[in-house]
């Protein structure tokens, strides 16, 4: 079994929602499962978490490039609420596809939107920027050419390991913006280590793209083909023997 390295890759087609996987096993639907099955899995409510993270975390950010302070506790509850969606969705047995697409697709406008407001207002500097947003752009990119192959891309313990390091560097730049707080000594300390693990996880998703390529076929003119091998049919051998 190879080894999950930064983002992972794997078809739609091995992926059920929690309330297929529970109706095949013979249990009796919830009645957040119902409401999933009926709407596809759009009502959801992971991907209300979702998509409410981001926003508040985007908001969160707008206020405090404006001067106003209430905005770091919106922004740290929106990742509270981020990281909150997975961990429901199992619980709940609401998990399904649409809703990881849609976890994806949250995180990178989150990623997005929250650098580009944070630079715009010089309230981080670009370095942490830049480190915050490059391994979101290749996770978007990796899972558009997922999407294209009709496959799936999920993160791994690493990745969602150098998420939380990553916002967690950022939330400190935020809250020494607004309250001076940690003091500039220790932010050169926290963003050092928290550029070095935004880095090692870009370079798993690097990893993992190239694994990606392999593993649709892309990469296979790179490699040098085997010839291929030709059974050969031997003659009869008669033992002499007449009937």
């Amino acid at each position: 079994m190879t080894e999950k390295v930064g983002l992972f890759i794997s078809d739609l087609g091995e992926h059920k929602s929690g309330w297929e996987r529970d109706k095949a096993n013979g249990e009796e639907l919830t009645r957040l499962q119902r409401i999933g099955e009926k709407t596809h899995g759009v009502a959801t409510i992971s991907n209300f978490l979702s998509v409410g993270g981001a926003a508040a975390v985007v908001a969160g950010s707008s206020m405090v490039a404006n001067g106003n302070h209430l905005g770091v506790p919106v922004l740290v509850g929106g990742l509270l609420l981020d990281v909150a969606d997975g961990q429901i969705a199992r619980r709940t047995g609401t998990e399904s596809v649409l809703g990881r697409k849609v976890d994806a697709v949250s995180d990178g406008v989150k990623a997005l939107g929250a650098a580009t407001i944070l630079m715009a207002g010089h309230v981080v500097p670009i370095p942490e920027t830049i480190a915050l947003f490059a391994p979101k752009a290749m996770n978007l990119a990796t899972s558009a050419i997922a999407e294209v192959q009709h496959r799936n891309a999920e993160t791994d313990l690493l990745d969602k390991t150098a998420e939380v390091g990553r916002w967690g560097v950022m939330a400190a730049l935020v809250a020494s913006h607004a309250f001076g707080w940690p003091s500039s000594e220790a932010l050169t300390t926290i963003s050092s280590s928290g550029s070095l693990v935004t880095w090692v996880s870009g370079l798993g998703l690097t990893s993992s793209m190239c694994q990606f390529m392999r593993n649709t076929g892309i990469g296979d003119k790179l490699e040098r083909k085997k010839p291929e091998q030709t059974e050969v049919a031997l003659p009869e051998v008669s033992d002499g023997k007449q009937s």
